[in-house]
């Protein structure tokens, strides 16, 4: 049997945590196992691995918003209200797998204009505190606007003067072979009743 140890020199306050050990067996499945690593020697709450010690979320007037926070305590952690925080409501959870993961979920309810500020949100247990930065900014969710795109049509229309009695009439490039023909038409006319025409000229002679 095959078995992996993992050591740790000097352990400190900043060690505590959950670790998990993943192990591929040569059916290819994986196995999981967490272990929580504990030490009971006066170590302040601090935040979990990878969690940033600040956060910024754009919210709208009115809206409620909701951040969680996990936090590494054995001992109980509690939420250290503001004066000035009435619309904010902090509740803790613990993580049922775990015996020092703790979560904080920070609710700001029906955020106002006096509300877009750093808020320094602080958790403590038995030992010492922990200072969380919360920076809300505003977002304008009010519709843009937009102006209809006027529809063209898909053919366009020419103007065209016909000679004689007739009106102005309008027509489209798919009438534009029928036009000419008309006016070739009309020109053929013209020439035969031209050609037709006789010119006379009238001599008056004396009788004598």
């Amino acid at each position: 049997q095959n078995s992996i140890a993992y050591f740790i020199n000097k352990v400190q306050c900043s060690d505590i945590g959950q670790y998990v050990c993943l192990a591929e067996e040569d059916n290819g499945d994986i196995k999981e196992r967490k272990i929580d690593l504990t030490i009971y020697d006066r170590c302040p709450v601090q935040l979990c691995k990878g969690e940033s010690t600040s956060r910024i979320i754009s919210a709208a007037l009115g809206e409620t918003v909701t951040v969680s926070v996990c936090l590494v305590s054995f001992e109980s952690v509690s939420w250290i209200r503001q004066r000035d925080s009435k619309r904010i409501v902090v509740t803790m959870s613990r993580d049922p797998t775990s015996k020092v993961l703790q979560y904080a979920n920070i609710t700001i309810f029906q955020i106002q204009e006096s509300d877009y500020y750093v808020h320094k949100i602080g958790f403590r247990n038995i030992y010492d505190t922990l200072f969380y930065d919360l920076t809300l900014i505003y977002e304008d969710v009010r519709p843009v606007k937009t102006s209809p795109i006027p529809e063209q049509s898909t053919l366009e229309e020419k103007k065209v003067t016909i000679k004689g009695d007739q009106q102005l009439q309008t027509s489209t490039p798919m009438q534009q072979p029928q036009r000419q023909q008309q006016q070739h038409q009309q020109q053929q006319q013209e020439e035969s009743t031209s050609s037709e025409k006789t010119n006379f000229l009238m001599i008056t002679l004396p009788i004598v």
